[in-house]
């Protein structure tokens, strides 16, 4: 018998009762005790107590009851059958099972208790924590099927939201192909660059977000004035609003204006919140923005408190719960007419964690949205600024007769390049990788280039090596040539990647050929800190 409840990890127990139902002995046997770490009856009484006392205070009540119950049920119908946790000597608290019956006399009465007690730790707690992994994997499957079913609705919108501005761009371009009439021409020509730069942020937006999601983007801070900041991002959208004919306030409450901050991307958090405020928001309405300095508890540290409110359409309450989930829209540009992918507010959610600060909506329908943004900043004085010139907006007279040489492997992008240099009187060479390129300037006189556009992403050598190429020249003059990277590599690692390899400033494409001529100008007028949009 040892033997067989060596093998169950079981143990057994009796009770015997008198007459009347009082409990005359109890005993535990040895293999019970030796269960639970305990040697012999000095140390483990046969007494109900011994057994009680160890039972885990959330068990014990509807364990005695079971136990009281099961004795004073003169029917005979009722068995002991339960599990709890009891304190052992040495193991800690332990899941035990115990069964067990009553014989009876005709009258009913208790004449002895015979029962088994069963350690039953291992089974439950496997027990337990299958049931674990089956939550979690049906809180994982809920999880999965939600965003299988945002990314079938993304993807579906995506398709409208990326159709509808390719559309315009095909049928725009077929019509000013077929058109005689100059004015016609170029109105069409307007509706395909507008329809083109939707597209463009479209594509940005999805790459922001996959750069963010795998921990790829980096703060980077830089000593600031907030007014200017702010001068800036209102320039930004001046013209946006005035389509709209929206009021607009901005009010700064900033005792510290000189702070060190990620211009970058606190601009694209605010623009995020802005245009979404702008795009939202009917004719004639109002949007207001507050700049509020507060108290930090980190020594030479303050919050800069941002607040975006508009008199917009507003959010529903179930919208808000999703709101900053990727791919997640409250009405498909069909239905409101206004395009967007969905991926606005999550972008702005992760960079705001990012610079360690808070975000905060709220909003009704038909009531307008009010956005919070609380981020942190350490406090520093900018230096006296001396004033430098800066080339003319409209007259880059200093790029008449430039001889440039571009780097650029794709023909059509080597194409547009040269006509819009040319239209300002540069002389420009062409180079189809970064071999050709390096080989180029190798052989040239000293002084024969002025500067050069160098693609990133090229066959043969890309970008980077061979500025570091150029820059390890003997000739340290040619050493020296002005080197703007023009690629569609636009994140701040492949700024960072740009400046590592020498070069002294970047143009993102697709170009924008008013920042291209302008940072040219800059670059060669040696303004080479002002000219890299670093």
């Amino acid at each position: 018998m040892d033997l067989i409840h060596a093998s169950l990890n079981s143990g057994p127990w009796s009770m015997e009762f008198d007459e009347s139902g009082q409990m005359i002995s109890c005993t535990w046997t040895d293999t019970f005790r030796h269960m639970l770490g305990y040697e012999n009856t000095e140390d483990f009484p046969n007494v109900l107590e011994s057994w009680s006392n160890l039972l885990h205070v959330e068990d014990k009540p509807h364990v005695m009851q079971e136990y009281w119950d099961t004795v004073q049920d003169y029917t005979g119908v009722k068995t002991y059958d339960v599990e709890y946790r009891l304190q052992t000597k040495n193991n800690g608290w332990r899941w035990f099972h115990a069964a067990g019956r009553l014989a009876r006399r005709e009258d009913g009465t208790p004449i002895a208790f015979y029962g088994l007690f069963v350690d039953i730790d291992n089974q439950k707690k496997m027990s337990d924590q299958l049931q674990q992994q089956t939550l979690e994997l049906q809180e994982a499957l809920a999880a999965a099927q939600y965003a299988n079913q945002a990314k079938t609705t993304f993807l579906s919108n995506m398709s409208h939201d990326i159709r509808t501005p390719m559309n315009a761009i095909i049928g725009f371009t077929n019509l000013a192909l077929e058109s005689k009439n100059p004015d016609l021409q170029r109105e069409y020509l307007n509706h395909i660059a507008t329809s083109s730069k939707y597209l463009l942020d479209l594509i940005n937006g999805i790459l922001e977000l996959s750069k963010i999601e795998n921990k790829k983007i980096e703060l980077n801070e830089t000593l600031i004035n907030v007014n200017d900041v702010y001068h800036n991002l209102e320039a930004m959208l001046r013209m946006d609003m005035e389509k709209k004919h929206l009021r607009y306030t901005c009010q700064l409450d900033i005792l510290h204006k000189h702070l060190y901050m990620d211009t970058a991307h606190y601009s694209q958090i605010f623009l995020n919140i802005a245009t979404n405020a702008i795009k939202y928001t009917p004719e004639d309405g109002e949007i207001s923005v507050s700049c509020k300095e507060l108290s930090s508890d980190i020594p030479n540290t303050c919050i800069l408190e941002t607040i975006i409110q508009d008199t917009g359409i507003g959010m529903s309450g179930e919208f808000l719960s999703h709101a900053y989930e990727s791919f997640v829209r409250e009405r498909t540009s069909t239905v409101s007419g206004i395009q967007g992918t969905g991926l606005g507010l999550a972008i702005v959610k992760n960079l705001v964690e990012l610079m360690q600060g808070t975000i905060d909506i709220e909003s009704q329908p038909e009531q307008g949205t009010k956005v919070t943004i609380r981020t942190p900043h350490r406090l520093g004085e900018l230096p006296e600024k001396k004033e430098t010139p800066i080339p003319d907006e409209t007259d880059y007279g200093i790029l008449e007769g430039k001889r440039i040489l571009l780097a650029e492997d794709i023909d059509v992008n080597a194409l547009i390049a040269t006509k819009r240099l040319s239209s300002k009187g540069c002389i420009v060479e062409r180079a189809k990788d970064g071999v050709e390129c390096v080989d180029m300037l190798q052989r040239a006189d000293t002084a024969y280039y002025d500067l050069i556009l160098m693609d990133i992403q090229m066959p043969n050598m890309n970008g980077y090596d061979a500025a570091k190429s150029i820059r390890a020249f003997q000739d340290k003059k040619k050493a020296s040539i002005p080197i703007l990277a023009m690629t569609a590599n636009a994140f701040q690692e492949d700024l960072d990647k740009a400046v590592k390899s020498g070069m002294d400033g970047h143009i993102a494409k697709p170009i924008d050929m008013e920042k291209m001529f302008r940072t040219i100008a800059e670059v060669l007028c040696g303004k080479q800190q002002n000219a890299a949009h670093f």
